[in-house]
């Protein structure tokens, strides 16, 4: 298998490869003056190359499928601390009646998973606080977790595990998908790799810092990473 030769993430390929065709689109006339490999059906064979990387990288179906089950995840989360934080007033109002320390439940704990979106320990956390509330089951009944609540929890616990493991094979699909192209990322950091050059070699010529900033691969990469940080947060805010 070709071994990937790209200088970013997988995943930011295709942002980066929008930005700086932008940026040739614009310095177009500049670029066919430089050189003759930028004539002609240039701009139509990155384009190509393109929208072939996005789909291997950002398949539609896939991408919409991984979307649902990252705002459902991001709704679990949510619904866990709230688990925890009703649980634990009914575990403190028992008190002396648990065969155990409230503390024990381990809510402390399951907040700071849950804080760190680490979902196999949330799951776990969940399942071990269940046990306690079986072996405790008389005792919390009588300050008001019913026995439905309990079969709320462990229904909910099991749709979190679901989902998280669906979430984990379809990223292990996407993985998959792309090692199978490594050849179509590579050709199309080249592409990439073979513009910035040439750009920054025009900008200094120009004396145009500005375009030699904007063909500079890590000053584009910055970009992309602070453009695809909003759009985590923006799907995150959407899913609370």
């Amino acid at each position: 298998m070709e071994e990937l030769s790209i200088r970013c993430r997988i995943e930011e390929v295709p942002f980066i490869s929008q930005l700086v065709r932008d940026c040739y689109v614009r310095d177009r006339e500049l670029f066919t003056g430089f050189s003759p490999v930028f004539k002609d059906n240039y701009l139509d064979e990155y384009d190509k190359q393109a929208l072939m990387v996005k789909e291997l990288v950002v398949p539609a179906q896939l991408t919409g499928e991984m979307k649902k089950i990252t705002l459902r995840i991001g709704e679990h989360y949510n619904m866990a601390r709230s688990v925890a934080n009703k649980v634990e007033f009914y575990a403190k109002k028992a008190g002396g009646a648990l065969n155990v320390k409230p503390s024990d439940f381990g809510f402390s704990v399951l907040r700071k998973k849950i804080g760190k979106r680490d979902d196999e320990a949330i799951i776990k956390g969940l399942r071990d606080m269940a046990k306690h509330i079986d072996n405790n089951s008389q005792a919390l009944e009588e300050v008001g977790l019913t026995a439905t609540y309990r079969a709320e929890i462990g229904t909910f616990t099991d749709t979190f595990e679901k989902d998280s493991l669906d979430q984990t094979r379809k990223l292990t699909e996407r993985e998959t998908l792309v090692k199978q192209n490594t050849g179509e990322l590579n050709a199309m950091w080249n592409l990439i790799s073979e513009v910035c050059d040439a750009g920054k070699i025009i900008g200094k010529a120009e004396k145009n810092r500005s375009m030699v900033k904007d063909y500079t691969l890590n000053e584009q990469l910055k970009k992309v990473r602070i453009m695809r940080k909003q759009e985590e947060e923006d799907e995150g805010s959407a899913g609370t």
